[in-house]
């Protein structure tokens, strides 16, 4: 069975500070986001109380990600 891509599809990473969006990445997987994500937080001298670091499925609504799946307590 043939596999199809989006090559539209993705995450979109955004740094907000003050409610104005600092610095933004296009990533194709996760790894790829969190990468991006560390490399933004990376770039800044400091944070401050209500910076913002946020990542939405690029797709037609934008809608956000659902939250990660906790792990079973062993």
């Amino acid at each position: 069975m043939p596999a199809y891509t989006q090559p539209s599809a993705g995450l979109v990473v955004t740094f907000h500070r003050d409610d104005e969006e600092v610095d933004h990445a296009t990533a194709p997987t996760g790894e790829r986001a969190l990468k991006a994500a560390l490399l933004m937080l990376a770039k800044q001298d400091f944070l401050q109380d209500g910076d913002v670091l946020r990542c939405v499925a690029d797709d037609v609504d934008g809608k956000p990600l659902p939250p990660p799946r906790s792990r079973p307590k062993q």
